[in-house]
């Protein structure tokens, strides 16, 4: 117990650990935020589509980022900014995650039974009012579980951090990287029992969110 206790007192009393931890919650944040954004849009546009081409961009278009390693997509963002920079790093994170994002709003989507939207055809003959006063209130609950998810998958990640070389720049997946490469494996283990909990925590709050909603109702 004591080594346990010391590889958090370690890990806590590092030099430049409050500022790992608030950019990888920041910039995690941020990378959650434009692919949720991305991927309700997306997933509005192409909510009932009524024709085969439509279809297939609905179901292929979304997963293409997935195609492509995220070593590569770095290598990409990086020639178009060379000296490396916060928001290319987040712009890179959220391309890598909005598929996730979108698979969650869109399955809450296709779960909105018919006659309400009907009801809401009936009401407001404009698309754009029956989606935001009708269907965005009711995909509330997929729109935070692919927030949570983004939010997990830039907070785990150290690829892109790595190949985009930012300077003077260290998150809690490069720290646990750099704990884990001098062998210091006490405080790399400490480091990542904390990022599952800020994962966890977002989901936590997610969860919440949705149990409140259906108190609400």
């Amino acid at each position: 117990v004591s080594l346990n206790l010391a590889a958090w007192a370690s890990l806590f009393g590092r030099k430049n650990f409050a500022q790992d931890l608030f950019n990888t919650v920041s910039l995690s944040f941020a990378s959650a935020l434009i692919a949720t954004v991305a991927g309700l849009f997306f997933a509005l546009a192409f909510d009932r589509p009524s024709g085969p081409a439509a279809r297939m961009a609905k179901n292929a278009l979304p997963l293409m980022p997935l195609a492509v390693s995220s070593v590569i997509l770095g290598f990409g963002w990086s020639l178009a900014a060379p000296r490396g920079n916060r928001m290319a790093l987040v712009l890179a994170e959220a391309a890598i995650a909005w598929p996730f994002a979108w698979a969650q709003i869109s399955t809450t989507l296709d779960r909105i039974p018919e006659s309400v939207r009907e009801a809401a055809s009936s009401l407001s003959p404009n698309r754009l009012d029956r989606a935001f006063r009708v269907l965005v209130p009711l995909s509330g609950r997929g729109i935070l579980s692919g927030a949570g998810f983004v939010f997990a998958i830039s907070a785990g990640d150290a690829t892109l951090p790595l190949v985009l070389s930012l300077r003077n720049f260290e998150n809690l997946p490069l720290l646990l990287f750099r704990l884990a490469g001098s062998y210091r494996f006490s405080e790399a283990c400490a480091c990542a029992v904390l990022l599952a909990l800020l994962s966890g925590f977002a989901f936590f709050l997610q969860d919440a969110a949705s149990r409140g909603e259906r108190s609400a109702s």
